[in-house]
């Protein structure tokens, strides 16, 4: 095709055809759309819109982004092509109009990012370079510097060069000020520096700050100026002492009358100048010297918030980066009284912004800084706010109270603080949904930190939320909270007098049509931690029927999900109260139900409950009526590929080998073993094959017709293990291996045991890091066993000298 056909074929398809047909035209035909393209684009009588035109189609051959393949078809396009379509890109970027000219520069941006390019085999790089130090016009700086940025980003090749091209920006920006895109272009040449660390002399450093000196000064780049100032400060701060001063007084006047976006990157400035215990000395002295001026403004930008709405910010807009910027500045001790001036200042305020800036400045200062001078004052304003009339003040409230009752040293002073605030958070708890998780977090911290009356006092009130708020989010929240109380904090002598309340609320939930089970399963968790830690208890026993009752509802129920979500806390109350008050109704009920959710072959979540409440019940009760079909519905599911499920299974099954090893037949042992064992090359369940086959071994005296199987099973697992390299995974497997093999040695093959051996002396040097070795080494001490077992079969292998000598070390 030659050049004028491919101008008609192009004309036509922007026209009346779909683009689409040019566009594969020249996807499937590169060297030819490129020749005629380039050819055209050469010729200086084409229209302007089809010049654009096909700089826009021929550019699709090239990658978009970064993270696209950066290999161009250079076979298919023709390296001639290539060059001549670079030279034409080059020339309509410093001559052709606006439009064009932004055209032809995303087209060179493209190439840039591609390897044949980055190699600079057709001397793309030296034109670039040439035209950025000798530009053709002033109009055609802007183009080239843009070019230059792409440069610097994607191409390691001018690394050498970065100061030159520094000081040529600084050239550009001097000789031509008038020249508005530069500004932005420059702003992103040196944050490319700065992110790359590429300044690491003192001539660039200089570079840089003289070029922002310029650009800070400009409206359009003030803002940018900024961010990198941050990044300066954040990881050149040995250069603040020269330009601290000078940037810190200027972003004081700016930030005052500055847009949002401007205030966010100046912040982010000052965070950094503030950041790090290891503060220099020189930001030290900076903030220091600015102190009051800091404050001021913090307190005022912290103040400026939308009022009465209760919601998660944007981490990066202002009042969130000034509030972070307050609680950073309490840990300088200098900062802590001009800190508490601000809070009385602010205290008494009109403005409800600026009253919870005052809450903001007495959390920061309970956390980090010393406040025992005004306690009284700073707890009596806390406590008032709790009722204020704006709902972000009450958040704050409840924020400050939670930091108040973390520090010891005010003892004497926590209870008094509970339990005058303890009906305010409650009375947010119920009124407030926005606020109810706040209120939570705090209701629980105060169980943690009161007495034992608040505790029992807090759960009840969380259990007596669950009952009657008609909120579901408040209800699951209360839940969840009682829950953590009642595992973590509460005395055992206090879980018989919530118990009943724990009872209340679940028949509660059981009787409603449509039952919230995020919230049933948080309750019987409580449940769970209850009975489990009351084996036999009075309470228990007194109210079994009732539980009882309980139970055969959820499982009598035409809504399964209900009676799965209750096979686990039923099989811990049963274990809990015995064989002797569960009778056999009670208990047959229960198994049977049981081996029905079991019997959920595809139901991963099913089996788990049912396996789990097997084990519960397993050495408590006599299941030996149920154990055949137990192990038959375990092998179902063991055929079946849901790993999860199987996991379960497997411990079953190591059970049952365990406690009823006359009741299993040969067949059935067979069976089960050859399902073991055809599992044991899924990495996640080798560890519990090595429990089952170890209490295998325990409960089986004919070992012979196994041993073959499980030596090769073992082989493969070792494998996998070797080429497994998070230690903390393997660690536990190898140890299950090195009991089991001890317990077969008599029958263990050299072969085998020099596998073993070699996985220990992986496992070992694999464990360079001394943090390892120390997290382990209480696991890792069953190497001993092996050695023991290498010792006694005179097994002569160089590796057990080396694991002896790690250990030694």
């Amino acid at each position: 095709m030659d050049p004028d056909s491919f101008y008609k074929l192009l004309v036509q398809s922007f026209q009346s055809q779909p683009k689409e047909n040019i566009l594969n035209f020249i996807m499937e035909n590169k060297a030819t759309a490129f020749s005629c393209g380039t050819s055209l684009l050469t010729r200086g009588n084409i229209p302007k819109i089809h010049i654009q035109q096909i700089l826009l189609a021929l550019t699709r051959v090239l990658p978009r982004i970064a993270t696209e393949s950066t290999e161009i078809p250079f076979d298919e396009i023709g390296t001639e092509n290539l060059q001549n379509f670079f030279n034409a890109c080059i020339e309509f970027e410093f001559k052709g109009d606006p439009t064009t000219s932004q055209i032809a520069a995303n087209t060179i941006s493209r190439l840039i990012r591609c390897d044949y390019f980055c190699e600079n085999r057709l001397g793309f790089l030296d034109i670039i370079y040439q035209l950025y130090f000798d530009p053709p016009s002033p109009e055609s700086i802007s183009g080239i510097t843009l070019i230059i940025c792409d440069v610097i980003d994607y191409n390691q090749q001018l690394e050498a060069h970065f100061a030159e091209i520094a000081n040529q920006l600084l050239v550009h920006l001097n000789n031509h000020p008038d020249l508005k895109t530069i500004y932005d272009q420059s702003i992103r040449i040196v944050d490319i520096l700065l992110k790359k660390s590429f300044i690491t002399d003192q001539e660039t450093g200089h570079l840089i700050f003289q070029i922002l000196q310029i650009t800070i000064n400009k409206i359009g780049s003030k803002s940018a100026s900024y961010a990198c100032f941050s990044d300066i400060f954040h990881f050149y701060y040995e250069f603040v002492s020269e330009i601290g001063n000078e940037i810190m007084q200027m972003s004081i006047s700016d930030i005052q009358e500055g847009s949002d976006d401007l205030k966010s990157n100046i912040l982010g400035m000052w965070r950094s100048i503030i950041h790090s215990e290891r503060i220099a000395k020189e930001s030290f002295n900076l903030i220091h010297q600015n102190l009051i001026d800091i404050i001021n403004i913090l307190a005022v930008i912290a103040s400026t918030v939308p009022q009465d709405i209760c919601t998660i910010q944007e981490q990066n807009q202002p009042n969130i980066i000034a509030t972070t910027l307050i609680s950073k500045l309490s840990k300088l001790q200098f900062a802590n009284e001009p800190l508490i001036q601000k809070y009385f200042q602010l205290k008494v305020s009109q403005n409800p912004g600026e009253r919870e800036t005052a809450l903001t400045i007495i959390a920061s200062l309970f956390n980090n800084g010393d406040i025992s001078s005004i306690i009284d004052d700073a707890l009596s304003f806390i406590l008032a706010s709790m009722s204020d009339d704006i709902s972000r003040v009450r958040e704050n409230a409840m924020m400050a109270i939670q930091a108040f009752l973390v520090p010891s040293n005010f003892s004497d002073l926590i209870q008094q603080a509970v339990s005058q605030s303890i009906d305010s958070v409650l009375h947010i708890l119920q009124e407030d949904s926005n606020l109810s998780q706040t209120a939570n977090s705090l209701l629980v911290s105060i169980a943690d930190a009161a007495d034992d009356k608040y505790k029992k006092k807090v759960t009840k009130l969380f259990l007596k939320n669950v009952l009657s708020n008609e909120n579901l989010d408040i209800k699951l929240n209360c839940a969840k909270s009682a829950s953590i109380i009642i595992a973590d904090l509460l005395p055992r002598d206090m879980y018989p007098k919530i118990f009943l309340n724990v009872l209340e609320v679940i028949c509660n939930i059981v009787n409603e049509e449509n039952p919230d089970f995020n919230i049933l399963t948080t309750m019987f968790s409580c449940f769970q931690t209850i009975v489990y830690r009351l084996e036999n208890n009075e309470v228990l026993i007194n109210n079994s029927d009732e539980i009882c009752n309980v139970f055969n509802l959820t499982l009598s129920s035409e809504n399964e999900d209900l009676g799965m979500k209750s096979l686990v806390p039923l099989g811990c109350f049963a274990r809990s109260i015995g064989s002797e008050l569960f009778d056999d109704e009670k208990f047959n009920f229960t198994m049977n139900a049981i081996l029905k959710y079991l019997s959920k072959v595809n139901e991963p979540e099913s089996i788990q409950n049912a396996a789990i409440a097997i084990r519960m019940m397993i050495d408590k009760f006599n299941l030996s009526d149920y154990v055949v079909q137990i192990i038959s519905f375990c092998n179902d599911i063991m055929t079946n590929l849901n790993l999860e499920s199987k996991k379960y299974c497997f411990r079953v099954i190591k059970d049952i080998f365990t406690f009823y090893p006359e009741i299993l037949s040969e067949d059935i042992c067979n069976t089960t073993m050859s399902l073991l064992i055809s599992s044991v090359n899924e990495v996640k369940a080798v560890r519990d094959n090595l429990d089952v086959y170890y209490s295998y071994m325990d409960a089986s005296h004919e070992l012979q017709d196994q041993v073959t199987p499980l030596i090769g099973a073992f082989t493969a697992a070792i494998t996998i293990l070797k080429g497994n390299s998070v230690i903390s995974e393997i660690i536990p497997v190898v140890v299950s291996l090195l009991d089991f093999s001890c317990c077969i040695r008599g029958l263990c093959e050299p072969l085998l045991v020099e596998e073993i051996i070699l996985c220990m002396h992986y496992l070992i040097v694999s464990c360079e890091d001394e943090y390892d070795v120390k997290q382990n080494f209480s696991q890792m001490q069953s190497v001993h066993q092996m050695l023991r077992f290498a010792m006694e079969n005179q097994l002569e292998n160089e590796k057990v000298g080396e694991i002896i000598f790690s250990f030694d070390n």
